[in-house]
């Protein structure tokens, strides 16, 4: 049996509940475009990228979740139904993982109430989860696994040694902009084009070192070891 189910953070609903979904909807998110008529023309001048980027507005993806009662009654649908509605409305954002997009997940919430249909001892709850534009691969990129590698993805190595000064390149092959966690075994300095961040010992972050899409030139100066940690975002 080629089960397609979903995963609330850690938790596999049809290994802990049986649950299935009977429908699913994958909305994908619109841009966000910023457009500005000319006077006396026709024309129309898009600034949708005038940061860089083109950005997305949040994307919903609902579900229809099968729920079978452990027992035979109404109130064993009820209580089933009730556990699920807690577990989701409880969460803020987390991470909802859905078996036909093997090796991603979206970080999502539900915001709005959920819908149930009971049938005797089993129903149907309707959920609508609002989502972060981008599903998120969730394998680090320059993983070592073979299973963590498609035909999207890119093999590239995102640990060095440095002893001085070294010129590294780091591909984006995503739709967005990320931002790395850097884990330094020293000091080191990081330049991106007219950029210099200084990275201390351990893991960090910076808003200033950004990878952007596409192929990326880091100068690092430092000795000893760095590492660059980041995920491919998609639609």
């Amino acid at each position: 049996m080629n089960i397609k189910g979903i995963h609330i953070d850690n938790i596999d609903l049809y290994k802990e509940y049986k649950i299935l979904p009977e429908s699913r909807s994958i909305g994908n998110p619109d841009k966000k475009k910023i457009l500005e008529e000319i006077p006396f023309s026709n024309k129309v001048l898009d600034f949708s990228e005038l940061y860089g980027e083109q950005t997305y507005s949040e994307r919903t993806i609902s579900y229809v979740l099968n729920l079978i009662g452990t027992q035979s009654t109404e109130q064993s649908a009820y209580f089933l139904q009730t556990v699920m509605t807690n577990l989701l409305m409880d969460k803020q954002q987390f991470r909802l993982y859905d078996d036909i997009f093997p090796n991603y997940y979206f970080l999502a919430e539900v915001r709005g109430g959920t819908s149930f249909a009971e049938n005797s001892y089993a129903g149907k709850l309707q959920v609508d989860f609002i989502c972060y534009p981008f599903k998120i691969k969730t394998a680090k990129e320059g993983s070592q696994l073979w299973d963590d590698y498609s035909i999207l993805d890119y093999y590239q190595e995102t640990s060095f040694s440095v002893n001085g000064t070294k010129t590294i390149k780091l591909m984006n092959n995503g739709i967005s902009s990320v931002i790395p966690k850097v884990t330094a075994s020293s000091s080191m300095v990081v330049t991106k084009e007219n950029t210099t961040i200084t990275f201390p010992i351990g893991t960090n972050e910076s808003y200033d070192l950004v990878i952007d899409k596409g192929m990326n030139y880091l100068t690092i100066t430092g000795n000893g070891t760095i590492d660059f940690e980041f995920h491919k975002e998609m639609i």
